[in-house]
């Protein structure tokens, strides 16, 4: 396979079959171009990691087409913005318009920045994550849509235009993650925003249309930071339109405040505090919209971004304000996350929190960081794609998000019940992907000693104490089985929601398991090429630094454990088995009942604590907000004074 064979797979294709999404309205049609796109992405992101990555500049009429695509995206954004009478749209619109086509009037015109395409190893790390979770996440939504609008008794299928933007979004992810031109990636940056809007407003309710403006409006922000970027950048030096270049010779303290509003378009992308609220709005789209924007693409561009231009900014303040941002995103979003009893919602403030993870270290921007963020990015992807995939499937049987809804579910969906158990265990448990990363991000925090790092640390440990609380009432929930269970057969999966969600369970518990030899053959080579130092060492059972170890093989074992003990105890004599204990008395000849003070039966209720009457919501996101404003206030003062 050529390289220009791999890019037209890997980029051009998904567009092509996006547009014959939307033209053929026979579903069975529709539906084997969207499993051919899906194998091909596949296939095609396995070829480039086996052969590695390159460098390629297309003819110079490529240029012409994306200028001229950029502005149709941004005039579609201007006219979104006076049709409905959105002021922050409209001048967030113009103020990218007119810097744009003054840039181009002036310079942009004769600009040739070359390559174009630079495919490295973070690179083709991010294009496994799209090509792999994207493309299962649009297997899964094949099922999932028609299940959706059979609920929703639509007159009228909305499926082509939903898979022409689901699709177009995998290709433009693509486009993202491999240019080297920051032109081009500015435009595929503004073509994801696009389809992120079209997708949060795709069931073309109230909730829906106001949730995909709040999108818009929140990363048009963020364009704006990039475009102002681009043009700083160039007076700099410009060269500097190469991501390559930026990395490789940064110009000192001059290219601060191009790479700050690089990082604000970052924070807007992957809904870092104060711009978290889009991405809660946006789980009003159908699930497969959420699991797509959480898992491969929309919030992972912003944190690509940061992460990308993480060596040039090594040393300075805007380190340490990227990191105090990130820390701050896990640590309040984490506790916000305690009062859930949504489980979409729970997902989403978990992704908020864990993109802030993976931001911090970027902000600590030691090797063993960076190390930890790449590693933090694979898990957290396959995790909440699979988790945001169960929650979907669990909402089209019991018509219900309500976690407290989901108790006895292993009784009626005992399969999915068990994957999203897994789903739960990769998210935070010892030996999963995820807590390798926690537990390296930890080392990382240790290896620097400054104020904002033992704040960083004390963050750390709050949101870390917090999602442990949340995830284990969810889990307890989820297992919890009836005393006395209904006699009923269990439902069965259809394949579509099958196939996804056992191939990401896989995935999550092979990585977990061979952690040593992906951290070797895939994580190593993307450190070394950031040019930072190898400091995270791996043995034949365990990772090793400086300060500690993490053993995998070992863990993996008192797992094992820990599974079966609970197991051989259900084995018990039925003779063992004894009346329910409810810190009073039974009610005689009903175990699942006790005898009030008012000699009353009262039966027995579980359920889980979400305290709402100590955390309020709306008033920490008040405050979250306005915390989250202050610091990036003064993010651009320090950088600016």
């Amino acid at each position: 396979m050529t390289q220009q064979t791999m890019l037209t797979i890997l980029i051009l294709m998904p567009i092509f079959c996006g547009i014959l999404c939307y033209l053929i309205r026979e579903k069975t049609f529709r539906s084997l171009i969207i499993l051919f796109n899906a194998l091909l992405l596949i296939i095609a992101s396995v070829f480039l990691l086996k052969n590695g990555g390159f460098e390629f500049t297309p003819s110079e009429s490529w240029n012409k087409a994306i200028t001229i695509c950029d502005f149709a995206i941004l005039l579609y954004f201007l006219f979104i913005g006076l049709r409905t009478g959105h002021v922050a749209i409209i001048v967030l619109s113009l103020l990218q318009i007119g810097p744009l086509a003054y840039f181009e009037y002036t310079q942009g015109h004769s600009l040739s920045v070359t390559p174009s395409i630079m495919i490295d190893q973070t690179a083709i790390i991010m294009c496994l994550i799209i090509s792999i979770v994207g493309s299962l996440t649009a297997i899964y939504a094949v099922q999932y849509m028609k299940d959706h609008e059979e609920h929703l008794k639509l007159s009228k299928s909305r499926q082509p235009v939903f898979f022409f933007f689901f699709i177009l979004f995998l290709g433009a992810m693509n486009g993202l993650v491999f240019s080297n031109n920051l032109l081009w990636l500015y435009f595929f940056w503004e073509v994801t925003t696009l389809c992120c809007y079209q997708l949060i407003r795709h069931d073309l309710n109230t909730e829906s249309k106001a949730n995909a403006i709040r999108a818009l409006w929140m990363n048009l922000v963020g364009g704006v930071g990039f475009i102002f970027a681009i043009i700083f950048l160039f007076n700099i030096d410009p060269n500097l339109l190469s991501v390559k270049e930026i990395i490789k010779n940064p110009s000192g303290a001059a290219i601060l405040i191009p790479l700050s509003l690089l990082c604000l378009a970052g924070f807007t992308k992957s809904a870092q505090v104060p711009f978290q609220n889009w991405l809660l709005g946006a789980m009003v789209a159908p699930t497969p919209v959420s699991a797509l924007l959480h898992s491969s693409t929309m919030v992972k561009a912003g944190v690509y971004l940061i992460l990308r231009f993480a060596p040039a900014f090594q040393g300075t303040a805007l380190s340490k304000m990227v990191m105090l941002v990130g820390a701050f995103s896990f640590v309040v979003t984490a506790i916000i996350a305690l009062t859930q009893d949504n489980a979409k919602r729970l997902l989403a403030y978990s992704t908020i929190g864990n993109l802030g993870l993976i931001i911090m270290c970027a902000g600590i921007n030691t090797p063993l960081s960076i190390t930890a963020a790449l590693i933090l990015l694979v898990f957290h992807a396959i995790s909440k794609g699979l988790l945001f995939m169960c929650v979907g499937t669990i909402e089209t049987f019991i018509h219900s998000r309500e976690i407290e809804r989901m108790a006895e579910l292993i009784t009626r969906l005992p399969l999915l019940t068990n994957i999203t158990v897994i789903g739960i265990f990769t998210m935070f448990l010892a030996p999963f992907g995820l807590l390798v990363g926690k537990w390296a991000a930890t080392e990382g925090l240790m290896s620097v000693k400054s104020t904002s790092a033992f704040i960083a640390v004390i963050m750390l440990v709050l949101g870390s104490a917090a999602t442990t609380v949340f995830w284990t009432k969810y889990l307890g929930r989820l297992i919890n089985k009836p005393i006395a269970p209904k006699e009923s057969a269990p439902t069965p999966l259809a394949f579509l929601y099958k196939f996804p969600l056992i191939s990401l369970v896989i995935l999550a518990i092979s990585l977990s398991v061979l952690v040593i030899p992906f951290y070797n053959a895939i994580i190593i080579p993307a450190v070394k090429q950031l040019n930072y130092d190898l400091i995270l060492t791996a043995g034949s059972a365990s990772l090793f630094t400086e300060f500690g170890s993490f053993a995998t093989w070992p863990l993996f074992i008192l797992f094992g454990f820990a599974l079966v003990l609970p197991l051989l105890l259900l084995k018990a004599p039925k003779e063992s088995v004894v009346p329910v204990y409810m810190c009073g008395e039974n009610a005689p000849g009903d175990d699942c009942a006790f005898c009030t003070m008012a000699d009353k039966n009262e039966p027995l209720q579980t359920g889980g604590l979400y305290f709402m009457d100590i955390i309020c919501e709306s008033t920490m996101e008040k405050v979250c907000t306005s915390i989250g404003v202050f610091i990036l206030v003064a993010l651009f003062w320090i950088i600016l004074r």
